[in-house]
């Protein structure tokens, strides 16, 4: 499977983040989002990505 490959959708080990959870203050966002993954939805499958920088 290639990096831009979708993938079908299945069970969802990640659960999505509450608003509630994230912090107000940018830099602090930035620092708790590292390793989240980043999930979308498209026609063609499930595509993800894991925020490795900021």
């Amino acid at each position: 499977m290639g990096r831009a490959d979708a993938v079908k959708p299945g069970r969802h080990d990640h659960p999505p983040l509450a608003r509630a959870e994230l912090p107000e203050d940018t830099a602090a966002l930035a620092h708790y989002l590292i390793g989240k993954l980043v999930v979308r939805a498209l026609p063609e499958g499930i595509v993800s990505g894991r925020i490795v920088e900021t």
